[in-house]
């Protein structure tokens, strides 16, 4: 996804942190739909590993990307120095 710029861009990763977690490809599009519908996004997606590239300052996007992964879908991944989010 991706859009205009509608204000500082943040770069946050999530990482798998279980083998058992869902796909990357899967966890992306939900982590998507959890996200403020008015920042611009784009994604950068591996097996292990998901970018994103949010319209919205660091704190605010990281602070969205944290409630997000406690959606029960995205068990087993996390941002990297938060830990496992259960």
């Amino acid at each position: 996804m991706s859009g205009g710029s509608s204000g500082p861009e943040a770069e946050i990763h999530v990482v798998r942190v279980a083998a058992d977690s869902p796909a990357a490809p899967l966890v992306v599009i939900r982590l998507l739909a959890l996200l403020p519908p008015e920042w611009p996004c784009s994604t950068q997606v591996s097996a292990d590993r998901i970018t994103l590239r949010v319209g919205a300052g660091p704190d605010p996007a990281r602070a969205a990307v944290a409630a997000a992964l406690r959606d029960r879908t995205l068990r087993g991944w996390s941002l990297p120095d938060a830990g496992p989010v259960c």
